[in-house]
C-alpha cells in the first residue's frame, strides 16, 4: 500500500470519553493518587475515494501544573518537562513502548490502540489518567489543559482537534 497518495478520513472523534471524575485511588500502604481517567476515540474511512486508514494518527497535546503540599512537582513528558503556558505533545517516558499516543511507527500499549493491527487500523482506542501520587494527609492541586488531534500524516496536515481540562485539588 502506498499511503503517500492517500489521505485521511475521519468518520468520528471523542475527546474526553468516559470520563471517570475525580477519583483519590489507594495504591497500597501509605501511598495514594488523585486523577480523573478518560478515553480518546476515533473511526477511520477506508476506500472511499483515497481514504486510507494508515494516512490517520492521534495525537495528544497537554499543558498545566501539579502542585503537591504547594509545591509545583515537574512532570516528565517525551520532549522535556510539562510547561504551565506551552502545549507539548503528551506521552510517558521511560517504559519499553511509544512514548507519545497514537504514533503508528511506535510500539503501542494497552493504552494505545490501533484496531484491528496498530499499521492500518481503522479505529483508535486510548486511554489516560492524569494524576498525581503522594501520601494520606498531603494536599494537590493540578490543573491540565489537553488538546487532542486527528492528524493526516499522508498530507501533514491537522483535521480535527479538541481540547478539555482536568482539574482537581484537595487532599490524599
Amino acid at each position: 500500500m502506498n499511503i503517500q497518495k492517500g489521505k485521511c478520513c475521519p468518520q468520528t472523534f471523542t475527546v474526553p470519553a468516559s470520563r471517570s471524575g475525580n477519583q483519590i485511588i489507594d495504591l497500597g500502604p501509605g501511598v495514594r493518587k488523585a486523577g480523573e481517567a478518560f478515553n480518546m476515540l476515533a473511526t477511520f474511512a477506508e476506500g472511499q475515494g483515497k481514504c486510507q486508514c494508515a494516512c490517520c494518527e492521534y495525537r495528544q497535546y497537554v499543558r498545566g501544573s501539579f502542585k503537591l503540599n504547594g509545591q509545583i512537582v515537574p512532570h516528565p513528558l517525551p520532549s522535556g518537562f510539562l510547561s504551565p503556558i506551552n502545549f507539548q505533545e503528551d506521552g510517558v517516558v521511560g517504559i519499553p513502548y511509544g512514548p507519545h499516543f497514537g504514533h503508528r511507527d511506535e510500539i503501542g500499549a494497552s493504552d494505545d490502540l490501533y484496531l484491528p493491527t496498530r499499521r492500518e487500523g481503522c479505529e483508535y482506542q486510548g486511554n489516560d489518567f492524569p494524576a498525581i501520587r503522594g501520601v494520606p494527609g498531603d494536599t494537590f492541586d493540578f490543573n491540565l489543559e489537553f488538546r487532542g488531534e486527528i492528524i493526516d500524516v499522508c498530507n501533514n496536515v491537522v483535521l480535527q482537534s479538541m481540547t478539555w481540562k482536568v482539574k482537581f485539588s484537595g487532599r490524599l
